[in-house]
């Protein structure tokens, strides 16, 4: 939500979608509704816009929330009208954020990473085992994702010997392996 709301600041048009179907993390920011994107695929409404979400005062940022946790995620998400919802938002809005559920634990983000443009992959320091940062590495190198990045997540000031500081606790890079 924090990259939404940079570009949204920005004023870009931005809608963020839910696409943890089992978790639903990001539809908690806008109080979790009843209906959104499952109800969407699953033939419940006929359009999309009567389904995103606002978030707080930016006029310009929307939530597509998961709407009903549905009994077979990974069944909803490898549906066409999954792809053709995510093409018709393309369309409406400049940036199309798809939250996912973690990459190891279910086939969904690999279904939805062949939907997008981009793949960021948030590591928050302290929580990643370090030995997952050698997969990291090489699903990078093998191109396993499109345009993979990385950010760094929860980085304390002082954190580290070497680097650029600016107030906030935001470090910012790139070229992580090479």
């Amino acid at each position: 939500m924090n990259l939404a709301i940079s570009l949204a600041l920005l004023g870009k048009k931005i809608v963020v979608v839910d696409g943890d179907l089992r978790r639903a993390s990001v539809s908690k920011y806008v109080d979790s509704p009843r209906h959104g994107i499952t109800n969407y695929i699953a033939g419940q409404f006929d359009a999309i816009d009567p389904l995103l979400f606002p978030f707080q005062n930016y006029s310009n940022l929307f939530v597509f929330p998961v709407g009903a946790i549905p009994p077979n995620p990974t069944e909803l998400i490898s549906d066409d009208k999954f792809g053709q919802t995510i093409q018709y938002l393309k369309t409406q809005f400049d940036y199309v954020i798809i939250d996912c559920p973690p990459i190891d634990i279910v086939a969904d983000t690999q279904i939805i990473e062949g939907h997008v443009d981009r793949t960021l992959f948030v590591v928050r320091v302290g929580l990643l085992d370090r030995s997952r940062l050698e997969d990291l590495r090489i699903a990078y190198e093998e191109n396993r994702f499109k345009n993979m990045s990385l950010v760094l997540n929860g980085a304390q000031e002082g954190f580290g010997t070497y680097g650029y500081h600016y107030g906030y606790g935001y470090g910012y890079g790139e070229k992580y392996y090479r």
